[in-house]
């Protein structure tokens, strides 16, 4: 990590005053403030200026056109490297929401997210469990709300499951080269519920958004390239994986 942002020659300096990125990183490694979502998401940053310098991208995005405004105000706040879909580029990760169909995608990661059962389950033969309308889920412990419909799965118990079955809100479906996740919910369809209704008063505690971002960087890290380890400042070091 270091090695990228203290490089002057990194590409993120093409867009970034080193000085201010470089102080980021010195609070960080000294201890003074916890600032590894910052320097994660610029690392990610310098990966994708990276493959866009040599015609790929970090994040191809399939969703509906009605949800286009949506998921460019999520990744406003999920800084990463992202561009609409495009079938003549293969991708790390692939990210469809909505009814596209990823039968043709080329990608090592495909995200799936939907509330209802669309083309692929019947293709992949997912293996659905239940459906559910305004859930609760649980997420490494952690309450998270889901607002229209959701899909709970019958597979191993994975760390996103239904508060209430435990059934698992999510699963992993290999396919050859390609790691195919499900994820019942549809998430550019949460995301534009929290940003222009907002939550209820019993929830607004909860950093449901946040939580969202945080499940989509960790099924990157964990299934997609390695990417870089970067440490959050406190006691007990929590690390993402490298």
């Amino acid at each position: 990590m270091a090695d990228v942002l203290t490089d002057p020659q990194s590409n993120i300096y093409r867009y970034l005053r080193q000085p201010m990125v470089r102080e980021l990183f010195e609070q960080h490694a000294s201890g003074r403030h916890d600032n590894h979502k910052i320097l994660f998401s610029l690392v990610l940053f310098e990966n994708g200026c990276a493959r866009n310098d040599s015609g790929a991208t970090m994040i191809g995005v399939m969703a509906n056109p009605a949800d286009h405004g949506v998921v460019r105000e999520f990744f406003e706040l999920f800084k990463t490297p992202w561009e609409l879909y495009r079938p003549d580029r293969r991708y790390e990760v692939v990210l469809c929401a909505g009814e596209g169909h990823v039968g043709d995608v080329r990608a090592d990661l495909v995200l799936i997210y939907g509330g209802d059962e669309v083309a692929f389950d019947a293709d992949a033969k997912t293996p659905v469990e239940s459906r559910r309308t305004s859930t609760m889920l649980s997420y490494q412990g952690r309450r998270m709300p889901i607002y229209g419909r959701c899909l709970t799965f019958r597979s191993e118990r994975l760390t996103l499951t239904d508060e209430a079955s435990q059934q698992p809100a999510a699963v992993v479906l290999p396919s050859g080269d390609t790691v195919r996740v499900r994820i019942g919910y549809d998430l550019f369809r949460e995301i534009g519920t929290v940003l222009t209704v907002g939550q209820p008063p019993a929830n607004a505690d909860i950093p449901v958004v946040e939580m969202h971002i945080g499940l989509l960087r960790d099924l990157i890290v964990e299934y997609a390239a390695p990417l870089v380890e970067i440490l959050r400042f406190r006691t007990g070091i929590d690390s993402l994986p490298a």
